[in-house]
């Protein structure tokens, strides 16, 4: 309570940034400012969301896609393809893993390296299913199995995989390699959970990924199973399908594993689990929007929670006996009345403390301090269904086209400003610097993510405005702008440097950009 009085005293009314908003029955995607304001939209994809989207510190939007036709195409959050597009609506890349055998779904989780962790179902015949140990009177003519595939967009490539069924566990026949006491398996599924056939023989429905690139973890969830898994990537393919591949922690339901009641249950076909981010309050929890069941009591809540982690060796605890900890939670948001949202639905965790969620079924946003206040809401409004699977918040308001120059031959780069609606017609100013970003540079008490040097000087004057077109003027009325960058060669001396760019906001000077970076190359 303590912890949560003193976010609620620090917490801004509102968190600045835009809003990448993917609604389920469009093929649009776009960006909504803290006005609810659409301020960019991308329109060239013929696909419908299948069923997240993110964007890039660049500005690309990678877009997961939905393929009709193939066998699991009907069930819930059925995709089949990635897109990504650059901020000019281009598409640069695309992947898709779709047959009757394998399908693409609901998440994907961008990596640092550029990679993508994609979910897919995959089929498992009823002869396989069986013969690893579960119940032929639970089990249809197959199962819908799942699978992370990590995948390099570059060259289109399978570059890690991860089954499900290669770390399962049953105690129905003493005959079989993967028997053993559920409770004593912690790490492994139960090959006989959930109890009963599931809808569409969709067994686990995994809804949502996310890739913590400091422990080399990748996080999941089962809606069918009320629970989340963490699992190690720092593994080989092949490592991945044996113990290495088992999970680390898992939170939720413990029933599932023989260490728990019903009574005992923290979810209840939860959505978008994620690591809180580094720059945010609570920083290394994991926050889930918890649906909850449908019914005269149905309720939802945002709940953030600790794992049992040792940071040294990237392990969970757990006693010989009892459930995954923890039993408590760290916040909840679970407000009186109630709200709920029953399938799809995210949340996320903003840099000033406040919590962005995503009534998915509703197609509402609304965004809470950690007091539980709402300071923000908007509604999607169409005749059609106005279901969204989840949204992101980017503090990100400027963007450019490309990240190295060559100088040997000079060239383009072309940024686009999105300040948001709120910022109409201001005058804003962009400046470089070839000296870095930190610590900035701080102009009546407003800090600017660029060293100043003489490069900054550079930018800034009139003589060069050949060089840096359109590097001050005037937002237009959704508060966007665009500027270009133009050079021939350059003194090879500047290979291995960065340029880093900015734009400020003036009349009063109290906004200021990230800051983005090209590097020299020859």
């Amino acid at each position: 309570m303590l912890i949560s009085l003193l976010l609620s005293a620090l917490a801004a009314p509102q968190q600045d940034g835009l809003i990448l908003v993917g609604p389920s029955s469009s093929t649009d995607t776009f960006l909504l400012d803290n006005s609810g304001v659409k301020s960019h939209t991308w329109t060239t994809s013929t696909y419908q969301p299948g069923q997240a989207s993110y964007l890039t510190e660049s500005g690309h939007l990678i877009r997961t896609v939905r393929v009709s036709g193939l066998a699991a195409s009907t069930i819930g959050g059925s995709g089949g393809g990635v897109e990504i597009y650059n901020y000019d609506d281009v598409l640069i890349s695309d992947f898709f893993y779709a047959s009757d055998d394998h399908l693409l779904h609901h998440d994907i989780a961008v990596m640092p390296n550029g990679n993508i962790l994609m979910i897919a179902w995959e089929k498992i015949l009823d002869i396989d299913v069986i013969a690893a140990g579960r119940d032929a009177g639970i089990t249809g003519p197959f199962m819908w199995s799942e699978s992370i595939l990590e995948v390099d967009m570059t060259t289109g490539s399978i570059v890690w995989q991860w089954h499900a069924i290669d770390h399962m566990v049953q105690d129905r026949d003493a005959s079989k390699p993967n028997y053993g006491v559920i409770a004593d398996n912690q790490t492994r599924l139960d090959i006989n959970q959930p109890t009963n056939r599931p809808g569409n023989n969709d067994w686990l429905h995994f809804n949502a990924i996310d890739y913590n690139a400091h422990l080399d973890q990748i996080a999941i969830s089962s809606r069918v199973l009320s629970e989340i898994f963490i699992i190690d990537h720092n593994t080989t393919t092949a490592q991945a399908a044996g113990v290495d591949g088992d999970f680390l922690y898992r939170w939720g339901n413990p029933e599932n594993y023989d260490r728990g009641t019903p009574a005992d249950r923290m979810l209840q076909s939860q959505h978008d689990i994620q690591w809180v981010a580094d720059d945010c309050p609570g920083a290394g929890n994991l926050i889930v929007f918890n649906n909850g069941s449908p019914g005269p009591s149905a309720a939802s809540t945002i709940d953030e929670f600790t794992p049992p982690l040792d940071p040294a060796t990237g392990t969970y605890a757990i006693g010989l006996t009892g459930a995954y900890g923890p039993t408590s939670l760290a916040w909840t948001y679970d407000p009186t009345p109630s709200f709920f949202g029953s399938h799809t639905s995210g949340c996320q965790r903003q840099p000033n403390g406040n919590t962005l969620i995503c009534n998915g079924p509703a197609g509402e946003l609304f965004e809470v301090d950690p007091a539980g206040n709402t300071v923000f809401n908007w509604a999607y409004s169409t005749t059609s269904n106005p279901g969204i699977f989840k949204v992101r918040r980017y503090q990100t308001s400027l963007f450019q086209d490309e990240d190295i120059f060559h100088a040997n031959t000079g060239g383009t780069v072309d940024f686009d400003l999105a300040a948001g609606s709120m910022n109409a017609g201001r005058r804003y100013v962009m400046v470089g610097t070839m000296s870095g970003t930190s610590p900035g540079t701080t102009i009546g008490g407003l800090n600017i993510p660029i060293n100043a040097d003489a490069f900054t000087s550079i930018t800034r004057s009139a003589a060069y405005s050949s060089f840096f077109l359109d590097f001050q003027g005037n937002l237009d009325l959704l508060g966007n702008a665009t500027a270009r960058m133009v050079t021939g060669p350059i003194p090879s001396s500047f290979v291995g440097r960065t340029m880093h760019f900015a734009y400020v906001l003036l009349s009063p000077l109290d906004y200021s950009s990230n800051a983005t970076g090209v590097e020299i190359v020859f």
